[in-house]
């Protein structure tokens, strides 16, 4: 009975919810023109900064959905993502073999992307205007 009793205990003060704060992080990606990008692989990557400040220096990506939508995830879906500051690179290909990118070469790198966002609240929504390839 002590054994089942302490078990409770632990569930219900929280035990294994401990570590570094997490965010859940979802936006949107349209280029400048409005429209959504279209393409074979659509993929958006939070890189932590060199000068982040974050206790878990851990990326987050996530497939960029056909409206363009997306929900950040840093080791499975709907894990979340780390407090700290981010480069965000976006890549857009148009074939699954590398193809050609749809969007400016500058997203597609940690880098020279110009997109930089600070995780440091419970939930975030960012949305991205991007121009496309030329």
């Amino acid at each position: 009975m002590i054994l089942s009793l302490s078990g409770i205990l632990l569930l219900v003060s929280g035990c294994g919810e401990s570590g570094p704060p997490m965010a859940q992080v979802t936006g949107k990606i349209t280029f400048t023109d409005g429209s959504v990008p279209q393409g074979m692989q659509k993929v958006i990557t939070f890189t932590p900064a060199p000068d982040t400040t974050a206790e878990v220096k851990k990326g987050a990506t996530a497939d960029i959905r056909e409206d363009g939508t997306y929900e950040l995830y840093s080791t499975r879906p709907g894990s979340g993502v780390h407090y700290g500051k981010y480069k965000v690179v976006i890549n857009i290909l148009g074939s699954y073999r590398g193809g050609n990118t749809q969007v400016a070469r500058e997203y597609t790198d940690a880098k020279t992307t110009p997109l930089e966002r600070v995780v440091d609240q419970p939930s975030h929504e960012f949305n991205f205007e991007i121009e496309k390839a030329k």
